[in-house]
């Protein structure tokens, strides 16, 4: 074969390439601008729309939280409380200290007394997660260590229970 017949095949091999490569550029190219149209058309569907479904979902959301709240709620009524919002009398019954007093009361006292100095000590709020688990634990007769608690929070867990208490725990002569 001659010279001239050798670059004439490579020349239609090159042009098969290169018109596939211009097909495939081609069809590529619609698809891009396909893409960015319907990119833009769901964009301003969603800038249209996407206010109407925040608000929609929003609505669904709470009624969700509502539902698992109320379901909840019976859940934890089934449970008897043994410490807080109760006469002290049960609570002597059933956490009470040798000393004859709650329990949670020795505990916290004797806990604070190591944190006597503590700047603003019974005024500063402890952690409220914190002391929401702490009362869950007093409350259910569970075992609970303050040992390493935030004095601020054990403070706050004695304040709680005090305010709690079903009866006054002292009565003034002058105050009904």
């Amino acid at each position: 074969m001659s010279a001239h017949g050798v670059n004439s095949q490579e020349d239609n091999q090159d042009t098969g390439k290169s018109s596939a490569w211009s097909a495939f550029s081609s069809k590529f190219s619609d698809f891009k601008q396909k893409t960015k149209n319907k990119h833009m058309e769901l964009s301003n569907y969603a800038r249209t729309k996407g206010s109407e479904f925040a608000v929609y979902a929003n609505q669904q959301s709470r009624s969700i939280m509502q539902k698992i709240k109320k379901d909840e709620q019976p859940a934890q009524q089934e449970k008897e409380r043994y410490v807080f919002g109760v006469p002290l009398e049960y609570v002597m019954e059933y956490s009470g200290h040798e000393y004859g007093i709650p329990l949670i009361v020795y505990d916290c006292i004797n806990e604070l007394t190591d944190a006597i100095d503590e700047v603003g000590l019974y005024r500063i709020p402890g952690s409220t997660h914190q002391v929401e688990i702490l009362k869950d634990k007093y409350d259910f007769l569970e075992a609970v260590d303050l040992k390493g608690e935030n004095p601020n929070t054990v403070a706050t867990l004695l304040k709680l229970f005090l305010r709690n208490c079903k009866y006054k725990l002292v009565i003034f002569k002058n105050n009904p």
